[in-house]
């Protein structure tokens, strides 16, 4: 074991790369219990709310320039990092890269954004819910989301068309079965 491995993932015991057993379940529960849970994420709504309005007015003022092309994935890795930071640490570390996670989130909504460019049926329909749901207010929040049936359809394929593979070391299987061949 290399001494990063040492320091930086606990000696190989961190949730990513421990070994499933006990040890994995508890700290996986752990994790799930203490930062995941529904009301600590519901907690964070106003950062999110925020933070996407922020991206909103950057693309709005960038767009009014003319001749100015808009960066989506740089500003959705902006907009990951500034919630994870405040999120995490009660401040805005904006410039500042979190790694973990921020990667596999702009890449999915990245992957997304191009599969509705790709399927513009798709794109039509998603877009007429939206207004249909949202109407003539100027922002769409997490009620209105709650609303949208085939956004959540679209949101939960994109990732089976596109996965983001994070840190997903070697596991071992827990029952015995069989390889399906193709």
């Amino acid at each position: 074991m290399t001494t990063s491995v040492k320091v930086f993932l606990y000696g190989g015991k961190d949730l990513a790369f421990a070994p499933y057993g006990d040890y994995w379940k508890q700290a996986r529960k752990m994790c799930v219990m203490n930062l995941l849970r529904a009301n600590r994420v519901r907690s964070f709504r106003f950062i999110r709310e925020e933070e996407a309005s922020n991206m909103v007015n950057k693309i709005k003022q960038y767009s009014s320039s003319i001749g100015t092309n808009v960066n989506l994935s740089t500003m959705i890795v902006g907009a990951t990092n500034s919630i994870i930071s405040r999120a995490s640490l009660s401040r805005n570390l904006e410039g500042d890269m979190f790694v973990a996670g921020t990667n596999t989130m702009y890449t999915a909504v990245e992957s997304t954004m191009a599969e509705l460019m790709n399927h513009p049926i798709v794109m039509k329909k998603l877009q007429e819910e939206v207004r249909r749901v949202v109407g003539t207010k100027s922002t769409v929040d997490e009620n209105d989301i709650n609303q949208m049936s085939y956004l959540n359809c679209v949101v939960k394929e994109a990732p089976r068309l596109h996965p983001s593979v994070i840190l997903s070391g070697p596991r071992e299987t827990t029952e015995s079965g069989r390889a399906i061949r193709l």
